[in-house]
């Protein structure tokens, strides 16, 4: 699978560039909303993920020293963390978007 083009990216009427030492086109034809969603998602991305991970080894560390990892509910925010890292590291988006939709 290609690497994604590195970060950051900027955006400028619907157009997406990686500011670079040079500047590489990454999308266009967006609309700007959904342009400048795009730009902050993917620039906030490898963050985001660190941060999570960091948060779901701290609550599973602390669950199991409270002894209370095996009676977590489906909402405790381990799982919703976990459920979240599953969904920021899956390849091929593009088909799951697809196959939810023809469900």
């Amino acid at each position: 699978m290609a690497e994604h083009t590195s970060t950051p990216w900027v955006t400028k009427d619907g157009v997406g560039w990686y500011k670079g030492q040079q500047n590489q086109l990454v999308f266009q034809g967006v609309r700007h909303a959904d342009a400048d969603f795009i730009v902050r998602a993917c620039n906030a991305h490898d963050d985001l993920v660190a941060a999570l991970e960091a948060c779901e080894r701290w609550i599973d560390l602390v669950t199991r020293g409270f002894g209370v990892h095996e009676r977590l509910e489906a909402g405790h925010p381990l799982f919703l963390a976990r459920a979240a890292l599953a969904k920021a590291r899956a390849h091929g988006g593009r088909e799951t978007w697809i196959s939810s939709r023809m469900e």
